[in-house]
């Protein structure tokens, strides 16, 4: 069984090329086949995670095509708003997958809310809650080497979805074929409804003067902001809109001596109830194993240095 899936997977037109190299390198490898075609990535409350590569048994375009068509076939039957919030991490292809998750979710008639720039999983639930959607995905695979990449599956109320809606989801992905049974809309028409002003990225400068009404408004890389661009930012909250601002004060390029907006903020905003801060750590970096200790390192020099008064 799983050499017939392995020759339909070689003889398919797969659009990702590094996959069909990979199947075309284990050609004759019956343990590498078997590896990745004896069984398919099982989808439960924490949805999939898997290896990255090809066949049944490892992530890939088509593993989350077929994952996010069990997602719409549920979706559907849940009335609501019909829409799917989307976040990801900066794991490998996890901005690949988001989009084609979004795709699918897309040909399917169902309204997707997408961020447009790396969130965590907090960010994801605020986002399904806020907006009402019917479901939430998270690309993402934690704690796990970076070899892996994973698809987590949230519920209205932006918790993990139940064991009852996952078993129902993956009844629905059972049903669907890998290579062609999701539904499929190019991302270059998920980008008209950018266009139709339904979606607006602008730079921080454009938004001088304007009040935005009923809006989600994000703000990435807060460190550059000066302290006059960070009020003249917050300042444009209207009626019914909220806000979140990410930023990494490390990381900082403004000019030596000039105060960091998003310090400015977090210092004088911190007492006010409404306003909520979230402060990550080495802890929480998900990328190669190695950065949390280099991170770490610099940290401990920085402290070394800093003057006994």
């Amino acid at each position: 069984m799983y050499l017939d899936d392995y020759k339909r997977w070689m003889e398919a037109d797969l659009e990702d090329a590094a996959l069909k190299t990979e199947l075309e390198s284990i050609e004759g490898n019956d343990e590498e086949i078997k590896d990745r075609f004896a069984v398919s990535l099982a989808f439960g409350t924490a949805g999939l995670r898997g290896v990255l590569g090809a066949g049944t048994n490892r992530m890939n375009i088509y593993v989350v095509r077929q994952a996010t068509q069990g997602l719409a076939n549920w979706v559907k039957t849940q009335g609501g708003n019909q829409l799917v919030a989307i976040s990801y991490d900066s794991r490998i292809n996890s901005d690949v997958f988001a989009k084609t998750a979004a795709c699918v979710l897309a040909a399917n008639g169902i309204k997707v809310r997408i961020y447009d720039a790396l969130m965590p999983v907090p960010a994801l639930s605020f986002a399904t809650r806020y907006y009402e959607a019917n479901a939430g995905v998270m690309v993402t695979a934690s704690h796990n080497p970076a070899k892996y990449n994973g698809y987590k599956a949230y519920g209205p109320d932006g918790c993990q979805m139940t064991d009852e809606a996952a078993d129902i989801v993956y009844a629905e992905i059972q049903k669907t074929d890998i290579l062609t049974g999701a539904k499929m809309m190019s991302f270059e028409e998920v980008q008209e409804l950018i266009s139709r002003n339904i979606i607006e990225v602008a730079p921080l400068a454009f938004m001088r003067g304007r009040t935005l009404n009923n809006a989600f408004i994000i703000l990435d890389e807060a460190q550059n902001t000066t302290a006059e661009q960070m009020l003249m930012f917050l300042t444009r909250m209207g009626f019914g809109s909220r806000c979140v601002i990410t930023g990494d004060p490390s990381q900082s390029d403004l000019n030596r001596g000039e105060y960091p907006g998003l310090q400015r903020a977090v210092n004088s905003l911190r007492q006010l109830p409404e306003i909520g801060f979230v402060f990550f750590d080495t802890g929480d970096v998900v990328r190669h194993a190695l950065l949390e200790k280099i991170i770490r390192a610099y940290q401990q020099e920085k402290k070394l240095e800093e003057p006994v008064c």
